[in-house]
């Protein structure tokens, strides 16, 4: 049985870095806490979901760093968050254009009313 071609293998898409620097909603696997009384111990518990708001820093290929604060140095914070462990990231959607402003067109929609023939 021939298997078939599914094209390029994208990582991530490229939108991803047009968020960088923004707010976003993340959602991402997480294992225990370890609070100071643990911190010799071996700490067992069932992964955990968690969700919030949190800035975006950097995107890589191995993962997001993140932070509650925008002005927060991405050297002095350890918010890496591997692709492993991410559930889902949504990012600050579109602007909708104001009433009576035009709408935006991609450039294939307005390379096809060029060749429109009039």
């Amino acid at each position: 049985m021939a298997r078939k071609s599914v094209g390029e293998i994208k990582p991530f898409p490229e939108r991803l870095f047009t968020w960088e620097g923004t707010w976003v909603y993340l959602k991402y696997m997480t294992g225990p806490s370890i609070s100071g009384e643990d911190v010799d111990e071996i700490v067992r518990a069932a992964p955990q979901v968690r969700s919030g708001v949190f800035f975006l820093h950097e995107v890589s290929s191995v993962g997001v760093l993140v932070s509650r604060n925008p002005q927060t140095d991405t050297e002095d914070f350890g918010a890496f968050i591997p692709w492993g462990s991410v559930l889902t990231v949504v990012g600050p959607q579109p602007a909708e254009p104001e009433a009576g402003e035009p709408e935006e067109t991609s450039s294939a929609e307005e390379k096809a009313r060029a060749e429109e023939p009039r």
